[in-house]
């Protein structure tokens, strides 16, 4: 079973999200229209294409502006975890899941680019942003290979 120091590196929780906002809704149609024209996505009912990966990026970017106590990370990784396990139980190949985490990161560039906030500040977010991108990849690829259960603490 992983730890918790396994999935998320200790950077986690660096954020002030009072200052800084990721619009979910925005990220999702993003990261839909990037997956949107190819397969296996184009074979997909909506909500099969969409996975978990609505809970995942309303985690990702804090859209409930909860505390950083250690609670939105488990909630993160748990929800990823589900939507790698979701892909498995569709028959997707760990490549699919990989590409999935690929447009999420294209799709956060290009929503934080459509902001009017500063290329460097953009950059910033995108460095800060990453380990919790690189855990959430890994929770969602620990899903679909079964090779652990939920996230020890997940439930709490």
């Amino acid at each position: 079973m992983h730890n918790q120091n396994e999935w998320f590196p200790s950077a986690l929780n660096a954020w002030d999200w009072d200052t800084f906002v990721v619009d979910a809704r925005a990220l999702f149609s993003r990261w839909r229209a990037l997956t949107a024209s190819e397969a296996p996505w184009t074979e997909m009912a909506a909500d099969d294409a969409a996975g978990c990966m609505r809970s995942v990026i309303s985690e990702l970017v804090n859209e409930a502006h909860e505390p950083c106590d250690g609670s939105h990370d488990w909630r993160l990784l748990l929800a990823a975890f589900e939507h790698g396990r979701f892909r498995r139980l569709q028959g997707c190949s760990s490549a699919i899941l990989t590409r999935e985490f690929d447009a999420l990161r294209t799709g956060l560039r290009a929503v934080l680019g459509d902001t009017l906030i500063s290329p460097s500040v953009v950059a910033d977010a995108l460095v800060v942003l990453e380990p919790e991108l690189v855990a959430a990849g890994e929770a969602a690829m620990a899903g679909w290979e079964g090779m652990c259960q939920r996230p020890q603490g997940a439930d709490s």
